[in-house]
This record gives C-alpha cells, structure tokens and sequence, in this order.
C-alpha cells in the first residue's frame, strides 16, 4: 500500500508540475504574443511619424521658398501709399522723352473689396512719333502689375519746328493694387 500511496503522491505531484508548466507557457506565450503586437504597432507609429515629420519638413521649405516669390509677387501691386510716387515716375519718363503729359483723371476705388483692386488713370500727351512710342512702351513697362487700355495715336495737323511731325495720344491705364 505505500507503493501505491507513492506512486499516486509522485502521480499528483507530476499532475501538478504539468499543470504549473503548461499555464506558465501559455502565460509566456500569451505574453511573447502581446509583446510582438505591441513592437509591431510601435514600429507602425514611428513610420507614420517619420513620415509625417518628412511631410512636415517638406511643407516647411515650401512655404519658406513660397516667401521669396510671395514678396516678389506682392511687389508688383501698388499701394496706396505709392500712387503719388507712380504719377512722379511717369511724369518724369514723360519730361525726359521730351513728351508732353496730362493725367486726366485719377481714380483708386478704396472700398472695393475684390483683389486686387485698380488704379485708373486717364492720360494723354503729344510729342514726336518715336517719342511717344517710347513713353508707351515705358508705360508698358512699369515696375507694377498693369496694362493699357484704350490706347490712340492721332497725327497732328501740320509740320513741327524740327520738320517732323507731331503725334497726339490718349492711353487708359490700369495699375493693380493691393488690398
């Protein structure tokens, strides 16, 4: 009877031991699994975040680029504040190519609210025929966003001191401005 008694003892014993293994691998195995779940998903953030921070980086040099040709862009509308100066540069194109200018009408619409809004100016002048297409072309030319309307040349009547004739024109104007 103690053999039997034994043998069930160590029986129960190794039962037991079993019993205590087999839940401990499951325990490390459910364990190793979460932990590979969990390295996986952290490997698929820090992707992502490289990614983003990629993404991120790439946006950055745009908009720093996108400064220089955003003033380059915003330096071709006049402002109000530069209106004066403008008719003093035309006024002074126009002495120098030996034109003679009147500006007609001014006209900067200040509560228009579309962009960019327009300074209109009305001029006409006289002076020789390569004098005038000069001062056109220099109007053509001008250091703001603009372009002419309207534009006519007419001949004067009659012959000028130097032999040639004289040319009368009339020219709309459109300079854009900023808000």
């Amino acid at each position: 009877m103690k053999t039997r008694s034994t043998y069930t003892s160590i029986s129960v014993l190794f039962a037991v031991i079993a019993l205590t293994c087999a839940v401990a691998w499951i325990y490390i195995v459910r364990e190793s699994y979460s932990m590979k779940i969990e390295i996986a998903t952290t490997e698929t953030n820090i992707e992502n975040s490289t990614t983003r921070n990629e993404y991120l980086s790439s946006l950055k040099n745009v908009l720093e680029n996108s400064k220089t040709d955003l003033a380059l862009i915003d330096g071709k509308f006049i402002s109000k504040d530069e209106i004066p100066g403008l008719i003093d540069l035309i006024d002074g194109k126009a002495q120098d190519l030996g034109v003679t200018l009147s500006v007609g009408s001014l006209n900067f619409d200040e509560t228009a609210t579309t962009f960019p809004r327009e300074l209109k100016i009305h001029a006409t002048g006289s002076g020789a025929w390569g004098s005038d297409i000069k001062f056109i072309s220099y109007l053509e030319s001008l250091p703001y966003a603009s372009k002419i309307n309207n534009l006519m040349l007419t001949a004067q009547k009659g012959v000028s001191k130097d032999g040639s004739n004289s040319w009368n024109f009339s020219a709309d104007i459109i300079v854009y401005a900023s808000n």
